[in-house]
């Protein structure tokens, strides 16, 4: 896998069977849906607001995947300290979540709860 680099995250769905790399359209799309959803509640919870915006940076169709890049929604309204990344808050709280380290977990807002309860 290559570097994606700082305020990037990829996302990759296995199907059921593991000779086949179909993966049904709506369940992907609900996964994604989830994970962006989780992205825009760590980024809330680290900037007091939406800071950043996710897009696709790329896809690919062999094994279902996409990678999604933050990007600022507005330049005018970073605080003096700069945004922080939402992509590496939501993988601090999952990192929390797997290490049962709820106090930490719980540092990101409603993360832990898009992550367990949704997903």
């Amino acid at each position: 896998m290559e570097n994606l680099g700082s305020g990037s995250v990829e996302f990759r769905l296995h199907g059921p069977d593991v000779n086949s790399s179909e993966v049904d359209g709506d369940i992907f799309a609900n996964k994604l849906l989830l994970l962006i959803r989780a992205l825009k509640s760590a980024d809330r919870a680290l900037n007091g607001h939406l800071a950043h915006r996710f897009v696709i940076e790329k896809l690919h169709s062999s094994t279902p995947t996409v990678r999604l890049h933050e990007k600022l929604i507005d330049q005018q309204a970073i605080p003096l300290l700069g945004s922080r990344s939402a992509i590496r808050g939501f993988a601090n709280c999952a990192t929390a979540i797997i290490e049962g380290n709820r106090e930490e977990a719980f540092n990101y807002g409603a993360t832990p709860v898009s992550i367990k309860t949704r997903g």
